[in-house]
């Protein structure tokens, strides 16, 4: 119970410290790139937003997959995926992060596009090494915010529902060799 408790509040703690982004400042990359865990380009921004890398560097930190299947860091990082937001625009990337069973916590930012309307939602979870989509799974995600402050800022934090039952499939190990 301590342990829930304790990763809750570290995953609060990290979303309020996120740098504030304008909604405009998400980057869009193709629709066709929704559903998929290996992403054809690289997240990328023409405006001031530096995205970090997740796998091995360029930020301070040691890749998940470093770790061993039994390592008490790989186990906790299961709970931090992606989420994929499709638009009528194209397809937007953040970091959510399981909080129970039933939601995920991202920033509300990841919601609000401009000029874009929010068609689907999943979460991506268990993509930890670059081309590895072992253990990788899919879920949809209800795009309704459950829970969202009424000031709404872009770095607030927002609470989705997400169906952990269901999920829409287990991805295989595929080659990034074209």
């Amino acid at each position: 119970m301590f342990a829930t408790r304790r990763l809750t509040l570290a995953v609060l703690a990290a979303c309020s410290l996120a740098l504030p982004l304008s909604a405009q400042e998400l980057p869009l990359g193709p629709r066709s790139d929704f559903g998929k865990v290996v992403l054809t380009n690289k997240q990328v921004s023409g405006g001031s937003v530096t995205l970090e890398q997740v796998f091995g560097g360029g930020f301070d930190s040691e890749p998940a997959y470093q770790y061993p299947e039994i390592s008490g860091y790989r186990k906790m990082g299961r709970a931090v995926g992606r989420l994929d937001i499709a638009t009528d625009k194209g397809t937007a990337h953040c970091t959510s992060f399981l909080i129970s069973d039933q939601y995920l916590l991202t920033n509300a930012h990841c919601l609000q596009i401009d000029g874009a309307r929010v068609q689907a939602v999943n979460f991506v979870a268990g993509y930890v090494e670059n081309g590895v989509t072992e253990n990788t799974r899919i879920y949809s995600v209800n795009p309704a915010p459950v829970e969202i402050s009424p000031a709404a800022a872009p770095d607030t934090p927002v609470t989705l529902r997400i169906s952990l039952q269901g999920f829409t499939r287990t991805m295989t190990r595929v080659s990034t060799l074209n």
